[in-house]
């Protein structure tokens, strides 16, 4: 992970409030997903990508409290990423595609097995 000089007030106010109110939302909402319907992989242990998402939003927990705190101002980079290391975007991307088309091959045929 990168490490960058501390942000403007601004942009790290900006940063926090994107994170709370959009991303970290929408973060939790894949990982209860992946937690709700576990029963639903293929792969007989939790995927990789998959892990990492799910360190990636934990990791953020904690973060987001902190920023909640009565006098938190901190422009730090540190204070404002996750321990996890940036959202495994390209990991995800991978194995969802894949994962997408091989569903949507079998579906393919048992559709046709259905319709002879």
């Amino acid at each position: 992970m990168a490490s960058f000089g501390p942000a403007s007030a601004e942009q790290a106010a900006m940063w926090r409030l994107w994170m709370s109110t959009v991303f970290m939302p929408l973060n939790r909402r894949m990982v209860e997903t992946i937690v709700s319907h576990a029963d639903l992989l293929r792969e007989n242990t939790i995927p990789e990508p998959l892990k990492a998402l799910c360190a990636h939003v934990a990791c953020y927990e904690p973060l987001i409290a902190r920023w909640q705190e009565d006098g938190f101002n901190s422009v730090q980079f540190e204070d404002h990423v996750s321990i996890a290391g940036d959202f495994p975007h390209e990991e995800l991307d991978s194995y969802l595609e894949k994962a997408f088309k091989s569903l949507k091959s079998e579906q393919a045929q048992l559709l046709d097995q259905i319709l002879r």
